[in-house]
């Protein structure tokens, strides 16, 4: 995994010193990088890769004056219980009537054991998790040592789901782990979701039909359901398990797939819960990578640069990069705050790369078949973040260096030196991207 992380950023790095975008760059072909490293399909739920490359040392005379960041939830459950519940049902039933072929009675057996583990806890911050986000909080005081020695005052703010809100304590703990004295104000509220959540029904810029983007109504969801359909047998895959197909029925679920797409999502996700047991062995190659592909299609469709919502997707994230700038062209003027944390969700994330045009996220594919070339939702892993770190020398001239999950940054604007660019550059292209948002707001209502 680590090896094809780094092929796909050195190849981006390289497409980034030129103006003409070479997608076939990006990512290797999708079935080659399965077979080489079958983890790629956990996606979202792949556990962040603490094994990142050194900085590239500042420009002589510059030292870190202000760090503002955007931070995912670490680790978490599957997303809502029913995942568990259905299945828990099914097997429980089946095994009741002593239909269970002798896979899914080793399939009830770990699901019997796991389920009192995850038993209403959809969603919620795992111990994996709480781990995750203090180890980020220690890395960056280890990382700006001189910049928090100095006791900058630090605001932490995160959306008020659970487990958001418990990775910004775990952050924070860390940073006092290394520093107790540390000054931090942290809040969860409703006055930060327009720009934490920009899909949120909170944001001004939001209309009826933006709140239908996560769910994909009316816009990919058939696509989405047509790249299981069209290459996965349900029947197949649940008769494995089951000596009578009726008893998928039990789990209350619409179709037979979407129970089959609930022991994926299970499976993939289970790292992030336990190293106990697998459930990935249930499923076939095949399976397993066309449910990654349809899942990676999904995330593309939300956040990415898909032609289907014509951009407004994205360019909803202007209120989080509006965010980002604002305050950081006030804390640098006045040095009242001088640590902005900010704690939210993969998509805004995804979204907040595509609308900086970042290489390796920017690229707009309308077959859904071929998504899978120019987009990999397993580099929005658990504990995602990125970073703008500010720094200044004597004469008050100001650099900004941004980071991807602790890998730099490169942007189509001249850097003062590697990923080092002036802040009023910065600052001016971060305001283009902008105007290009405004722009789709204002012509898709």
């Amino acid at each position: 995994m680590k090896k094809l992380i780094f092929l796909i950023l050195a190849a981006a790095g390289f497409v980034a010193a030129f103006p003409a975008r070479a997608q076939q760059l990006y990512y290797p072909p999708a079935r080659e990088a399965y077979e080489a490293d079958p983890t790629i399909v956990r996606g979202n739920y792949t556990l962040y890769d603490f094994d990142t490359p050194a900085p590239t040392p500042a420009p002589k005379g510059f030292k870190p004056c202000y760090i503002s960041t955007y931070n995912r939830h670490g680790a978490r459950t599957y997303g809502s219980n029913s995942g568990y519940d259905s299945w828990y049902a099914v097997l429980k039933a089946a095994a009741a009537d002593d239909m269970l072929t002798p896979a899914g009675k080793e399939l009830h057996d770990i699901f019997m054991a796991l389920y009192p583990r995850v038993q209403l806890r959809g969603g919620d911050l795992t111990e994996i998790g709480h781990r995750q986000l203090r180890l980020l909080g220690m890395r960056m005081w280890k990382a700006y040592p001189d910049l928090f020695r100095k006791h900058p005052v630090i605001d932490a703010r995160s959306t008020t789901v659970p487990r958001v809100m418990l990775s910004m304590i775990e952050f924070c703990d860390g940073l006092k782990t290394c520093d107790p004295t540390l000054d931090i104000t942290q809040t969860a509220s409703q006055v930060d979701r327009s720009y934490l959540n920009p899909l949120s029904s909170t944001n001004p810029n939001t209309i009826p039909a933006d709140r239908d983007i996560e769910s994909g109504k009316d816009s990919y969801r058939r696509a989405y359901h047509a790249l299981m359909n069209d290459h996965i047998d349900a029947d197949a895959l649940l008769g494995r398990f089951l000596k009578d197909l009726s008893y998928a029925e039990k789990g209350g679920r619409s179709t037979r797939m979407d129970l089959c797409r609930l022991l994926f999502n299970v499976a993939v996700d289970l790292p992030c819960v336990t190293d106990e047991y697998d459930l990935t062995h249930f499923l076939t190659s095949d399976e397993l990578f066309c449910f990654w592909r349809a899942e990676n299609f999904r995330f593309y469709s939300v956040a990415g640069r898909t032609p289907v919502h014509r951009g407004r997707n994205w360019a909803l994230e202007e209120r989080l990069l509006r965010s980002i700038v604002e305050t950081a062209e006030a804390d640098l003027a006045d040095g009242k705050v001088q640590v902005r944390l900010r704690f939210g969700h993969d998509f805004y994330l995804i979204g907040l790369a595509t609308l900086l045009d970042i290489d390796g996220w920017n690229i707009e594919e309308p077959d859904p078949e071929k998504v899978d070339a120019v987009f990999r939702h397993y580099c929005s892993p658990t504990a995602m973040n990125m970073q703008f770190i500010f720094y200044r020398n004597d004469l008050g001239d100001i650099l900004v260096r941004t980071t991807l999950n602790d890998r730099e940054v490169r942007f189509p604007i001249a850097g003062f030196e590697g990923p080092y660019y002036p802040w009023t550059s910065f600052r001016a292209y971060c305001n283009s991207r902008l105007n290009v948002a405004k722009e789709i707001l204002s012509s898709t209502k």
